[in-house]
């Protein structure tokens, strides 16, 4: 008797439906619970995400380390599969960008995903900084980019 096994490599010889089972479960949740109730999972992905991201960043809430954070954070996306980097700014500022958006045929039929994104990353760096979206997918760019800066203490 011969036994196969496939590899990690056959992957992409077998249909994988993950992407349209989120997406049909998605509409299943706006179909029984309502727009509510798809806010509350939403909000509970988030804060899920955000525990998740606090237990593993350290020195929260310094304002001397926040690139530190957002370079952390980049690391922890990219293990998400965002392909997430940093790029320095001319202005101090620092460029969040997501290369790949493992989520992207989850969020086109609920961009409240998008925008819990944005969300979680603010209350990982605090009130102190401000983060902007400044490139989406979704809009039709090539990548998810993140402007984050120090707030005007102004």
């Amino acid at each position: 008797m011969k036994l196969w096994q496939l590899t990690e490599q056959s992957a992409d010889r077998f249909p994988n439906r993950h992407a349209d089972l989120m997406v049909d479960l998605l509409h299943s949740i706006q179909t029984i619970f309502g727009s509510d109730g798809l806010d509350k999972l939403v909000t509970e992905r988030s804060q899920r995400q955000i525990q998740t991201y606090q237990s593993r960043l350290t020195d929260r809430g310094s304002e001397q380390n926040w690139q530190h954070q957002v370079r952390a954070l980049a690391q922890l996306r990219t293990q998400e599969g965002y392909m997430a980097e940093v790029i320095d700014q001319p202005d101090g500022s620092l460029l969040l960008v997501e290369n790949h958006c493992p989520i992207c045929t989850a969020a086109q039929n609920c961009q409240k995903l998008c925008g819990a994104e944005l969300e979680v990353f603010q209350a990982i760096l605090g009130a102190a900084i401000a983060i902007e979206r400044v490139e989406h997918i979704l809009q039709g760019d090539r990548r998810c980019a993140y402007l984050v800066r120090m707030r005007d203490k102004g």
